[in-house]
């Protein structure tokens, strides 16, 4: 069924949308869905701590300067990475998402995504009963420029051939556009204070299955007319053009992505080559298996060697480049210069031979971030090219758009373990009452699993019906690269969805810390509904192989959709609970612990015969202190040398955890 046609059977509740609603995969029992919100809006805390307030700022800031803008105009959104709203310089409103992960392959890295949500990353309308109805949505306006001279000369429209070009794409990696959704390029007439509306646009696609992977390029001539006063009415102090779309205004839906806007005059129609060079995405996380980790966790094994770096050369001809990366902390401390006399090497032209697969550009070493640091750094890794040795990444004064040459990464420590780059492209969700999602985490250490911070799309901040949408936090052990045995669930939470403001990503805590010791496990939710609760969905970052789905009666299976589940382990030092709160057990097997506490001696019994087990115990700091493989029906384990205090005892068979439990030693 087309979206399209859904839309029109949305009458009742955004709920029964998210149920019907077209999912980019064909998986019956997992899939993926539109967001409801913008989650880079929702959650600034996502980003670097040093960033938030220059993003925010950035949203904030209003026209003041009435100067106009001088030919040339470029606009191909490099800094992305660094904030989320249109250089306010350049443009006069910041309804837009400018970011770097919507868009599949585009010119350079940055675009200008259009969608159905506001500024503050909600839909324009909530409410919105019928939401295959189109209506106004995002706006983008240029600040306003001088068409009357360049410099002393006064422009000709006839001669001076002005035109306006612009890359746009339908979807990328967002929601299919429909027919009566529209991409619109409108031009301000200065003199008469009056738009002239619709001088280009673009429509959706009838087949919602047909994902666009290729940017195409518009071309519109600045042909001026004369107004009622035989004045020209484009080319004057003061012109401007603007980008609007029409869209659902209940979500995230009926994507358009713009890139490379460039207005200038001696244009012609065949100038459809730049001589430019540029690193097109963010580079993949240094690390092998997440894109955060704690830093108590890391070990030098846990990068993943070389990385890979998207170059592109936009020109028609081979050009010869320089790569480079530095990494710094926080405050900009130089702590690695990984090339400092460059990686060389030849580009060829992108349109023939794609990306660069020099592996001197391409393929770098990756830095171990061997030094000492506490487990909340973020280091900024500073990823260049450049044409001439020594040039710093500035470019040569011959480079289009020399800005996009440099593209800045975060590698973060935290607490917690991360696959997502901390956007959400699209929903996941899983089918099936008591149908379960879950990450796979290793741990190199004994630690304590606290919490999982989980973004559940919040579709039900004006929707009722939501409030059945209910869920367990869950903890399994591994077995064969399966989650096995449950080892902790913390039931009757609830999605926490969010209406107003700006706040922190939501945390679930479990009812008790778990300590956990090394090994591999599973981290998620079982749900209550068997519609899917719907978490974000990270599409540019493809760590598929650790997420794992059940349906609830098919058994656990590896996901096949290619990028990262929004759920985020939070692990951290133990907080001794209180003596008398009740420890973990499990159903599958039950153990006799006593005497707790001890003095010099525990005695551990099964209640049902097992062999075959280890009995581990860990301090606090989840050392293993004693080990005793030889477990029987009755075994006593001599806990003489421990000092008073609070430790764990852990069953595991086959190296997957049966029982553990807080004991006491006091003598």
């Amino acid at each position: 069924m087309k979206k399209n046609m859904m839309k029109t059977n949305m009458i009742k509740h955004f709920a029964t949308y998210i149920l019907l609603c077209f999912c980019f995969t064909l998986s019956a029992q997992e899939g993926l869905r539109p967001l409801s919100a913008n989650i880079n809006y929702l959650y600034p805390d996502l980003k670097p701590s040093y960033e938030i307030k220059h993003s925010n700022n950035s949203a904030a800031r209003t026209t003041t300067n009435s100067t106009s803008l001088q030919l040339p105009f470029i606009d191909d959104f490099y800094y992305s990475t660094t904030q989320k709203y249109p250089d306010q310089s350049l443009w006069d409103d910041s309804l837009v998402y400018v970011n770097s992960g919507f868009g599949v392959a585009p010119p350079s890295i940055g675009v200008a995504t259009f969608d159905g949500l506001n500024k503050h990353g909600f839909p324009y309308n909530p409410e919105l009963i019928n939401i295959a109805l189109s209506k106004p949505a995002d706006t983008l306006t240029s600040k306003p420029i001088n068409l009357f001279t360049v410099g002393t000369v006064t422009l000709q429209p006839l001669v001076d051939s002005v035109a306006l070009s612009f890359y746009y794409q339908a979807r990328g990696y967002g929601d299919n556009p429909e027919p009566n959704d529209s991409l619109i390029l409108d031009f301000y007439k200065p003199n008469q204070d009056a738009w002239h509306r619709r001088v280009w646009f673009a429509k959706g696609n009838a087949n919602a299955n047909a994902m666009d992977t290729a940017f195409k390029r518009a071309f519109v001539w600045v042909t001026d007319t004369v107004d009622e006063t035989l004045d020209t009415a484009y080319f004057q102090n003061g012109f401007r053009f603007r980008f609007r779309n029409t869209a659902s205004t209940a979500g995230s839906f009926d994507h358009w992505h713009i890139d490379y806007v460039y207005l200038n005059r001696n244009r012609t129609i065949t100038d459809t080559v730049y001589n430019d060079q540029t690193i097109e995405t963010i580079p993949r996380s240094f690390l092998k298996q997440y894109s955060a980790m704690p830093k108590q966790q890391f070990k030098t094994s846990d990068t993943i060697g070389r990385t890979m770096v998207k170059i592109k050369n936009n020109f028609t001809d081979s050009v010869n480049m320089n790569y480079n990366y530095l990494v710094m902390n926080k405050n900009n401390a130089l702590l690695h210069n990984a090339y400092p006399s460059g990686n060389s090497g030849q580009v060829p032209p992108f349109y023939k031979y794609g990306y660069s697969t020099n592996p001197n550009l391409s393929q770098p070493v990756t830095f171990s971030f061997a030094a000492s640091f506490t487990d909340t750094t973020d280091f900024i890794i500073k990823h260049f090219i450049y044409r001439e040795l020594g040039g710093g990444g500035g470019g040569s004064s011959v480079d289009f758009i020399p800005q996009n040459d440099t593209v800045i990464q975060y590698q973060k420590f935290r607490n917690y373990y991360a696959f997502d780059d901390g956007s959400a492209e699209a929903g996941y969700y899983v089918n099936g009452l008591g149908g379960m999602m879950a990450v796979k985490i290793t741990l190199n250490n004994a630690d304590t699993l606290r919490a999982a911070r989980i973004y559940f799309d919040p579709v039900g901040f004006v929707n009722t019906a939501m409030a059945s949408y209910n869920f367990s936090l869950c903890v399994w052990s591994s077995n064969a690269n399966m989650p096995a045995t449950l080892l902790h669930t913390t039931p009757g939470n609830k999605p926490m969805y969010y209406n107003s403001g700006f706040k922190e990503f939501p945390e679930y805590k479990l009812s008790q810390p778990l300590f956990l010791p090394p090994g591999t496990y599973y981290v998620g939710f079982k749900q209550a509904v068997s519609t899917g609760i719907t978490v974000g969905f990270d599409m540019n970052n493809d760590f598929h192989t650790s997420t794992y789905y059940n349906t609830g009666t098919g058994g656990w299976q590896q996901s096949d959709i290619a990028g990262a589940l929004m759920i985020r382990p939070v692990l951290g030092a133990f907080v001794p609970s209180p003596v008398g709160i009740k420890d973990v057990e499990f159903e599958s097997l039950k153990f006799k612990v006593y005497p707790n506490p001890a003095s010099d001696e525990l005695k551990v019994e099964s209640l049902t015969f097992k062999e075959g087990l280890t009995v581990s115990i860990y301090d606090i700091l989840g050392r293993e202190v004693i080990q005793n493989s030889k477990f029987k029906i009755q075994n006593s384990i001599d806990v003489s040398s421990l000092n008073n205090g609070i430790f764990f005892l852990v069953l595991k068979e086959n190296n997957n955890i049966v029982h553990q439990q807080k004991i006491i030693i006091n003598r």
